[in-house]
């Protein structure tokens, strides 16, 4: 895809209107006349970037052709009003299964739109929300995010399609009556499809320590593979946060990632970076939870993503906690 306004779609699928400055007008009569172009496998529209779209731009999301699996209406200056819209239509949407709505100004009632829109949909995949301030007036907008995740939680109780759940907010530290509320919600039965939950960031000691207790009871329910991803370094105090890490990763055994790739370039400089790196390498293969399990099939696998991805230590684990006992 190329960075030019293109009202036709690429060999991809893709229709490519990102930065465009377009606004509602530009945007109901390219979506209105694909049909009657001729474009009729189109599986992608990205729309993000053209923040005079606005609210009244979101009820564009009905002309977009029932072909169309993925759309990004990231930073389109879409406010309560044209959430909506967008939800309203998502409910009973049943051919998009991936929804960018990054950097628009939300609000706290927008939480309650997305849960309700959650709670009624059932194609939806992968649904990214987040909010990130970036230096201008327009995109600040600040809420408070027990409130937000609470809005959202009501409705993924009543979801089971849901897979990914990206809602960062980057002027708030991770909440941990926010995490609390999805760990409730997962422990009985709801967002059952979760596999990706990403929802804060941390900056402050006391707060990255009351997030690791929250995302541990959120790993030992095993319910997701991805339970959270911190968007920012840890805060300096890296000794004292490297032994809760080793043990967070290990009592998770379906934890695999916590963008600790900075912090894991120097294991030289933080006494329990070789133990944490160690943990997050085996449940990345799902080693522990393979050799408990007992399946043949699931070793084999496993070993074949060690080998492939150069994870020595799982390939390790796995041969000496398996091998003797395979076929």
């Amino acid at each position: 895809m190329t960075g030019k306004c293109c009202a036709v779609p690429n060999q991809l699928g893709e229709l490519d209107l990102r930065c465009q400055n377009l606004t509602y007008i530009g945007v109901k009569r390219i979506l209105a006349t694909l049909s009657l172009r001729g474009y009729t496998n189109i599986q992608k529209v990205d729309l993000s970037g053209n923040e005079n779209i606005g609210d009244i731009g979101a009820v564009c999301l009905h002309l977009i052709p029932p072909t169309v699996s993925e759309v990004d209406m990231s930073y389109c200056n879409i406010g309560a009003v044209g959430l909506r819209h967008i939800c309203d239509f998502m409910k009973s949407n049943t051919n998009i299964t991936t929804l960018s709505l990054a950097g628009n100004r939300f609000d706290e009632k927008c939480a309650t739109f997305l849960g309700e829109m959650l709670r009624e949909n059932s194609i939806l995949q992968v649904l990214r929300a987040y909010q990130y301030g970036d230096g201008e007036k327009r995109f600040k907008y600040y809420y408070n995010s027990s409130f937000w995740f609470e809005g959202v939680v009501e409705g993924l109780m009543h979801n089971h399609t849901l897979r990914v759940l990206e809602m960062v907010h980057n002027t708030h530290d991770m909440d941990k009556v926010a995490l609390d509320a999805f760990n409730h919600v997962l422990c009985n039965g709801g967002g059952s499809a979760i596999e990706r939950l990403c929802i804060g960031r941390v900056r402050q000691s006391f707060t990255f320590q009351l997030s690791l207790n929250a995302v541990e009871n959120l790993g030992r329910t095993g319910v997701a593979d991805y339970i959270n991803r911190i968007t920012l370094q840890l805060p300096k105090a890296e000794d004292s946060f490297g032994k809760l890490l080793s043990n967070l990763f290990k009592r998770c055994k379906n934890l695999y990632d916590m963008n600790l790739t900075r912090w894991l370039e120097h294991p030289h400089q933080h006494p329990h970076a070789r133990e944490v790196q160690y943990w997050m390498e085996l449940n990345t293969v799902k080693a522990r939870q393979i050799t408990e399990d007992g399946e043949f099939a699931g070793f084999v696998d496993s070993l074949v993503e060690a080998t492939h991805s150069d994870l020595f230590d799982s390939i390790f684990y796995l041969v000496r906690n398996n091998a003797s006992s395979d076929p």
